[in-house]
């Protein structure tokens, strides 16, 4: 009985452990800074001379809040970003141009 208790304890650890590292690699962070660039067909976004890479369900918004496509923004642009790590690098989810 004993062993069984030790193995359910754990399993109950090791379940709280890998939870525990999906929710930290699912933590959104945000930042300002300055949109000068999209390459290798804009799944790259340079922004303060540092690349990010652009989910392909990111929700890109003008300085009106307008949803736009990539393609619409004009370039240097200042955004708010909203981005994930992850093993590949930083994810962008949300990108909105801010009134200057």
């Amino acid at each position: 009985m004993k062993r069984f208790a030790f193995i359910l304890v754990g399993m109950v650890v090791v379940i709280a452990m890998v939870g525990g590292g999906y929710a930290a690699q699912s933590k959104k962070n945000s930042a300002f800074g300055t949109l000068t660039a999209f390459e290798n067909r804009n799944t790259l976004a340079v922004i303060d001379d540092k690349g990010y890479i652009m989910s392909p369900k990111a929700l890109i918004y003008d300085k009106l809040g307008n949803k736009v496509s990539i393609d619409e923004l004009e370039l240097p642009a200042p955004v708010y970003i909203e981005f994930s790590y992850a093993p590949d690098g930083v994810i962008v989810t949300l990108l909105k141009v801010t009134p200057r």
